[in-house]
């Protein structure tokens, strides 16, 4: 099994890429001390250029395919409810744990004043007895939209259909939606079809030649794409936050990233995204006010 893994050329090229925002952040955070330059050299870097000069114009239509899909299926009123459900959850629990730090000294998870030294450090705020201005706003306002965006796209689309390719179904047809798994690189949009259509087919059948079960194939690649996607969360907060909190926070998010894989797959990826919206915009509305 890890043999046969390690083997698979498409798998390894797929985690080295998902694993280069871990090296943006250990660079930018590390050595260079930019915060804001670590959000968006990942974006623009390790989820745009790199992707793209190694998939070619497949990862680009890929997701241009998945934005237009965005578009159509968007929906202002349960994008607000989502976000304004999820926001004032997520904000709710960043409060009780920090509350709680301050009752509990050995339950130091959310120091303040820690995160505003490593805010400052990394250059994300000037001065917290100054006003924010107004860079500090427009980063706000990017993070809380614009990254949840690319972060599905990137995490919960691309890099969960490359590993399924890598590890998934060979050369089944589904003759609900006549679409062949081999194609899904080149029609990710018809899989998603035909994926609604398919999981009693997959699970019915084997693959040949030794090769792992559909839902297995699955599962793993769910799990390794909710692993990645949290990685590289633990280098950015290390920065700003205790060893504890960086490493529980790693643990949730990689929860949270399986949950946020769930419904992408169960319900469609627009409502993931309308919930990752809600969970960034909690974390900027508690440091807003956390650091006034």
């Amino acid at each position: 099994m890890i043999s046969f893994i390690f083997k698979n050329k498409q798998f390894v090229k797929i985690v080295i890429i998902a694993l280069l925002p871990c090296l943006n952040a250990l660079f930018w955070l590390f050595f260079i001390s930019n915060g804001w330059l670590a959000m968006y050299s990942m974006h623009f870097i390790c989820m745009f250029f790199i992707p793209t000069f190694f998939y070619g114009l497949q990862y680009l239509t890929s997701n241009l395919s998945d934005a237009r899909e965005y578009g159509k299926n968007f929906d202002i009123l349960k994008c607000i409810c989502v976000c304004i459900f999820t926001s004032f959850f997520g904000t709710t629990c960043l409060f009780l744990v920090s509350e709680l730090s301050k009752i509990i000294p050995t339950f130091d998870l959310l120091n303040i004043e820690e995160i505003k030294n490593g805010l400052l450090k990394e250059g994300i705020i000037k001065d917290p007895t100054n006003k924010i201005g107004f860079s500090t706003w427009f980063s706000s306002i990017y993070f809380s939209i614009v990254n949840p965006i690319i972060e599905e796209l990137f995490w919960r689309s691309f890099v969960y259909k490359e590993l399924i390719i890598s590890l998934g179904v060979r050369n089944e047809t589904n003759p609900q939606s006549r679409f062949n798994i081999n194609e899904i690189g080149a029609h990710y949009s018809d899989f998603l079809i035909a994926r609604d259509h398919s999981s009693n087919l997959f699970e019915s059948y084997d693959v040949e030649s030794g090769q792992i079960g559909y839902k297995v194939n699955t599962e793993l690649a769910s799990i390794i794409c909710s692993v990645l996607y949290s990685l590289y969360h633990f280098f950015v907060l290390i920065r700003f936050s205790s060893i504890h909190c960086s490493i529980l926070s790693t643990i949730s998010l990689a929860i949270i990233g399986r949950a946020l894989l769930y419904v992408n797959r169960k319900f469609h990826t627009i409502y993931s995204v309308y919930i990752h919206i809600g969970m960034d915009i909690s974390i900027v509305i508690f440091l807003l006010l956390s650091l006034k």
